[in-house]
């Protein structure tokens, strides 16, 4: 092993819910490929996995030490740096260390081993009896081919006691069971090209030989005229040029004249786009003096944290540009981080018509080979710019010089699957383990985030005009409560002040967004009769019915039915469709407005690789029209000729049962607002809503940060809520409501048995729960949940690693799912 030679064994992790590390030998034909950083092939039980080599260990109090099998990376794949990034992850998140490594690197590079089960030749022979016990169907469904993994005998399996059955059939000697390897790695891409041989150049020298070649075979002679001018051409790019050619090819190559090689190629999602020109904008006067703060940061080396709060169109992409170009000049990288960069095109295409195409993308809309080539350019230096979503925190940058959050507010950033994470968080501890500058950028900060600037946690910098002097556009709030008295018949979603101001927008040729939180088009279908409510039979939600398809689909599991013309509950003929969706919205808007164009962007509109972009581009090359979307149209878009923001209805997010909802509703309004107003016509927005006295919502009327800052920190300090606490969510899922809220009870007594003893945990600690989780049940999980909140931060966390030190004996019993979430986001 090199650097550890004298060491006999080896730390490892493996991508599995285990804490612990695993030691093994290393045989001694592999010691000089050993490193931390590589993977490893390793025997677990019966398996062969990839492990992560994490460290090395002179002694261990296992008695029996495995060998390694196998070393799969030349390079390691991370450095020392990161490693003690990924344990501080792994320590903080209560996760194990294999996930966080396994959640850093790009996937498909694991070698997995999956269990397969085969008749044996008594199996064979048992088959010809007339028998059909369940052991005989399942024998039956294992021959069907000549090997079948576990997990798909047990999906094509219709008979009950599947295991017992299969254990059955094995002490019978009918069926073996073995582990085989499977090859899940991705592969490195190459491309074929033709280049010139040395023959071949001697050979266009000679005008009598290239000229018999001419008679003889005019496309070998033209294929060769053009290589003599390219040296070497990718096969694809000749066979634009001329056609079908793979004989005139292999004639070549035949005479010695030519040569085919394999070529290394990187998959670039970036690769065939046009790239943008710019006129780099003058700094204004408040730009240049946060310009100062961060050049200096950058200067120190060392790390520095800024939250940039700007108001919408007040240039802080500019800031990020100008200070990322500070940052190359020291030799340094730089990584962007935006909440969902498939909605911000714009940014990307500013970002490389400033530096080109020296930028990588990372994002889970990658194609598996994209995001592999990606990270492998990051990890070979050829770039010094990334440009991704909350994952792109572990890119594998050696020499960071600053971290911007765009966006930081965003709850994007936050992973809700396996390790919890939130990328925002990560950003500012990275940047500290680096040196680093790191920026948090936003025109509706967190609490939190204000907060930390307040007492010093962060150095605030702020914009408080737009760029060019350009106003922020005008807020109207129209209260829907005496809107819907007035209007005579079916209420309709639109104020009349709203219907109003769009026409006056397509009088003008001037562009509209109008934007509604939910999708569908209606929310909640019901029986007039009985009041029956069409839900999910695997969530506790309501069924949406889709206009086109004619179903009732679930947003969380995906159950479709057609939407049916009578209730199941009654028999009753008068199924209601109630409350409106974006799918209704713009057939409302189309009725409204005949023969304007009207478009539509939500997650029903944008499927595939690009459907963002295509409509977003398709509105902008419009330049007039209506764009009707959800929270996708507030994230980051610039489009000048857009003139009036509506908000339909903003009330929606204000109803949930969660204590940040006042926050997410006056950054939703806020941030959607800001799209109003950013070209030289001034902007408008009208706000509609049935509480226009809600703070959140009179707040971002005026556009002030501030005033709502001062009351939503009341009611946090009030309440002791973050950031004057800090959470963590201990939740549970399982298929039996019963079972599952009884392992919650267990918790919850533990919990309380904890506080009870320790008193230093009675005084600093508050539990809430166990109880259902607001939404009880998602994709046919019952979900319970005990949320935890106190300071200070040492004293919560050593509460829960005692809690989590004597749950895993109580899961043996009930086989509930149980996992933590620290700082939580959401609480639904």
């Amino acid at each position: 092993m090199k650097g550890e030679e004298n060491a006999p064994f080896i730390e490892v992790v493996v991508n599995l819910p285990l804490t612990k590390l695993f030691h093994y030998r290393v045989p001694e034909h592999l010691k000089s490929s050993v490193e931390v950083g590589k993977r490893v092939l390793v025997p677990l039980g019966k398996r062969k996995v990839t492990g992560y080599v994490v460290g090395v260990a002179q002694k261990t109090e296992v008695s029996e030490i495995k060998d390694v099998l196998d070393v799969l990376d030349d390079q390691p794949l991370f450095t020392l740096k990161l490693l003690s990034f990924y344990k501080w992850v792994s320590d903080y998140y209560f996760s194990p260390l294999g996930w966080v490594v396994k959640t850093a690197l790009p996937g498909n590079l694991s070698m997995e081993s999956r269990q397969v089960i085969s008749p044996t030749e008594e199996g064979k022979r048992y088959l010809a009896l007339k028998d059909n016990s369940p052991a005989m169907k399942l024998l039956k469904e294992a021959s069907n081919r000549k090997e079948i993994t576990l997990r798909s005998l047990l999906k094509s399996y219709r008979g009950e006691g599947f295991y017992a059955v299969l254990n059955r059939l094995e002490k019978m000697g009918l069926i073996k069971r073995e582990f085989k390897q499977v090859r899940t790695l991705v592969k490195v891409k190459k491309e074929k090209w033709i280049k010139m041989d040395e023959e071949g150049y001697h050979f266009l020298q000679s005008p009598d030989h290239l000229s018999s070649l001419k008679k003889r075979a005019p496309k070998q002679a033209a294929l060769l005229s053009f290589l003599g001018e390219k040296e070497r051409v990718p096969l694809q790019g000749i066979k634009k040029e001329f056609g079908d050619c793979d004989r005139a090819i292999r004639g070549l190559e035949e005479k010695g004249l030519v040569a085919l090689e394999y070529r290394e190629v990187y998959r670039d999602p970036l690769r065939g786009e046009e790239v943008m020109s710019e006129d780099i904008p003058q700094l204004s006067l408040q730009q240049k003096k946060i310009m100062k703060k961060i050049k200096e940061g950058i200067a120190s080396e060392s790390y520095t944290p800024f939250l940039l709060y700007g108001v919408t169109g007040s240039g802080k992409t500019e800031i990020y540009l100008k200070s990322i170009e500070e940052v190359l000049k020291q030799g340094k990288e730089a990584l962007v981080l935006v909440p969902e960069i498939s909605l911000t095109p714009q940014l990307v295409n500013r970002f490389r018509a400033r530096f080109g195409d020296a930028i990588v993308l990372l994002h889970s809309r990658l194609s598996p080979g994209e995001r592999y080539d990606g990270w492998r350019r990051i990890r070979k230096g050829m770039v010094k710019i990334v440009i991704g979503a909350r994952s792109a925190i572990f890119a594998p940058f050696s020499r960071i010089g600053i971290i911007i959050v765009d966006e930081e507010h965003d709850t994007s950033y936050k992973q809700e699957e396996k390790l919890r994470y939130h990328a925002r968080d990560l950003a500012l501890v990275r940047a500290k383990i680096e040196g680093a500058v790191v920026i948090l950028g936003s025109a509706t900060p967190s609490l939190e985030s204000y907060y930390n600037s307040k007492i010093g946690k962060l150095t605030l910098l702020s914009l408080s005009e737009r760029v060019g002097g350009k106003p922020l556009p005008k807020v109207e709030v129209v209260d829907m409560r005496e809107e819907n008295s007035s209007q005579k018949g079916r209420n309709k979603e639109l104020s009349r002040r709203l219907k109003e101001a769009l026409s006056e927008r397509l009088n003008h040729g001037q562009q509209s967004l109008l934007f509604l939180n939910r999708r569908g088009f209606a929310p909640f279908v019901t029986c007039w009769e009985c009041g029956y409510v069409f839900g999910c039979p695997n969530c506790s939600v309501s069924l949406i019915h889709h206009q086109k398809g004619k179903n009732l689909k679930c947003h969380y599991c995906g159950y479709t039915i057609a939407t049916p013309d009578y209730c199941p509950q009654c028999g009753g003929m008068r199924v209601q469709l109630l409350g409106w969706g974006t799918e209704r919205l713009e057939e409302e808007v189309k009725e409204l407005f005949p023969g304007a164009q009207v478009a539509r962007m939500d997650r029903d509109t944008t499927g595939g690789k690009e459907g963002h972009k295509k409509v977003l581009k398709r509105f902008i090359d419009s330049k007039e029209g209506i764009l009707i979307g959800t929270q996708m149209i507030a994230k980051g878009h610039d489009i000048p000729r857009v003139t009036l923001v509506g908000v339909v209805s903003a009330d929606l997010s204000l109803n949930f049962p969660d204590f940040r909802s006042s926050e997410r509703t006056f950054q939703l309004i806020t941030q959607v607002a800001g799209r109003a107003g950013r070209g030289d016509i001034p902007g408008e927005v009208i706000v509609q809503t049935l509480h226009p006295y809600h703070y959140s919502i009179k707040a971002s009327q005026e556009q002030a940060f501030s005033q709502f800052y001062q009351e939503e920190i009341k009611f946090r300090k009030e309440l002791n809520y973050p950031p004057f606490s800090r959470l963590i969510n201990f939740k549970m899922e399982g298929n039996s409501k019963s079972k599952t809220a009884a392992f919650a009870q267990k918790v919850g007594t533990l919990a309380h048995t904890l506080c009870d003893k320790k008193s230093r945990y009675r005084r600093d600690i508050e539990i809430l729960g166990p109880s259902a989780s607001p939404w009880e049940k998602i994709k046919g999980k019952y979900r319970f949940q005990m949320l935890i909140k106190g300071s200070p931060l040492t004293s919560l966390r050593s509460f829960a690693s005692h809690l989590l030190n004597q749950v895993p004996i109580m899961l043996r019993e009930d086989g509930v799912k149980f996992y933590v979430d620290v700082d939580p986001v959401s609480l639904l």
